[in-house]
């Protein structure tokens, strides 16, 4: 098997997160876990060498509930990736509990020394930084509307990720940008460095400024300004197979390096 620190989604996952996560390595796999949310699925997960049929998902599934004993997590989250764009199906599949989910992700990357296309935000649109309270409190709002369609416990989670976000950006781990009209924003991304990469993280455009060049403008920005910073290091970034963010990624200039996948089973407390 691929060592897990040779897959860029994989290696990425330890940094690109926000720190409450602390990552644990383990014979054959890594942990994750979220003490200061003990509720959040995603933050208690196993990352795996390879696919969870060579042993079988039910063993993993033990293993998770040794591993997040103390959590209140309603769900089991296995993470793996495989190398390209695997086309086998998985019929084990039909054998877990009903409410099972596999998600499927491509993590495409861009070489630091392809040129970027051209990509400037449309007029009234201005791109910076994050810059302080209200900038923040407008991303965690775009984030819950956007991801989770809005509503109380949405907006809570992604207060409680941003916290996480903004101690990165703050300490120079990374930028958050947003693209502004008239004051408010309609979209923003943020890129988080590693020792000699960087992922994107929450790359969002609001629905009713989509297909109008904001997220290829953020995207050059975001990437100008890291090679300035850090050189021409790789970057990357997850996007959900098929989906239309994928070929617009793809159409800037990522190419496909792995499939990162999530499987998430409901557990009995």
């Amino acid at each position: 098997m691929v060592p897990l620190s040779d897959l860029p989604a994989s290696r990425s996952q330890r940094f690109a997160k926000p720190r409450m996560t602390h990552w644990a390595a383990r014979p054959g796999y890594m942990v994750s876990r979220t003490p200061e949310r003990i509720d959040f699925n995603y933050g208690h997960a196993l990352l795996l060498e390879g696919p969870p049929s060579e042993r079988g998902v039910d063993y993993w599934i033990g293993r998770w509930l040794l591993e997040q004993q103390s959590t209140e997590c309603d769900r089991a989250f296995l993470l793996w990736e495989e190398a390209g764009a695997p086309t086998h199906e998985f019929a084990w599949l039909e054998q877990l509990s009903e409410g099972s989910q596999l998600y499927v992700n491509h993590c495409l990357g861009l070489d630091g020394s392809l040129e970027l296309p051209s990509a400037l935000p449309p007029s009234g649109v201005e791109i910076r930084s994050f810059d302080g309270d209200e900038d923040w409190r407008q991303g965690v709002e775009l984030t819950a509307n956007v991801n989770d369609d809005g509503g109380f416990f949405a907006t809570e989670r992604a207060y409680w990720l941003y916290e996480g976000y903004r101690e990165l950006v703050e300490e120079g781990s990374g930028e958050w940008l947003g693209a502004f009209a008239d004051g408010k924003l309609v979209g923003a991304l943020g890129l988080i460095r590693g020792e000699n990469e960087a992922r994107f993280q929450d790359v969002l455009t609001e629905p009713k400024h989509r297909r109008m060049g904001i997220c290829s403008a953020l995207l050059r920005r975001a990437i100008e300004n890291y090679r300035q910073a850090c050189g021409d290091h790789s970057v990357y970034i997850l996007a959900k197979a098929g989906a239309d963010s994928e070929r617009l990624y793809t159409r800037f200039g990522f190419t496909l390096r792995t499939t990162f996948f999530e499987l998430a089973v409901p557990v009995a407390r």
